[in-house]
């Protein structure tokens, strides 16, 4: 193969190349809510019983979350429903709560399960709200 022919796929392929990469850069959405703090919350969840999963959080993270905190959880970009029963997140329908002795409890909108949907969740502090939460979490990391 000859430098010239070499080089004329060189530019063919960057002719190519640079539009798209242009293209996805200001056509990227970021999958995750917005909040002052988005935290992912990583498989596997632990099953609780019907549709109810348990995010597990590291050693000491549950102590970072307290009952009636200012956290939101998220699967991809809807919010979830903040509720205070176990059953209701049982019977599923996308609520959560957020218990300082079992840390993230939530279920899917569709009942499905959060190991297997391929969906994303989040825990996320809003912004403006109190700082506290936010260094909390950030300093626990």
């Amino acid at each position: 193969m000859s430098l010239k022919y070499a080089l004329s796929w060189v530019a063919v392929v960057l002719a190519l190349y640079v539009p798209a990469a242009i293209y996805s850069t200001r056509s990227f959405e970021d999958p995750s809510p917005a909040g002052k703090i988005v935290v992912i919350l990583l498989r596997p969840y632990e099953p609780l019983g019907g549709s109810a999963y348990r995010a597990n959080l590291l050693p000491g993270e549950t102590a970072l979350l307290p009952q009636q905190s200012d956290l939101i959880v998220y699967e991809e970009q809807s919010p979830l429903r903040r509720v205070s029963e176990f059953l209701r997140i049982s019977k599923g329908g996308g609520n959560f709560a957020i218990w300082s002795d079992q840390g993230i409890v939530f279920s899917s909108p569709d009942n499905s399960d959060p190991n297997r949907n391929g969906r994303k969740y989040w825990v996320v502090v809003r912004q403006g709200e109190p700082e506290t939460v936010a260094d909390n979490l950030v300093n626990s990391h």
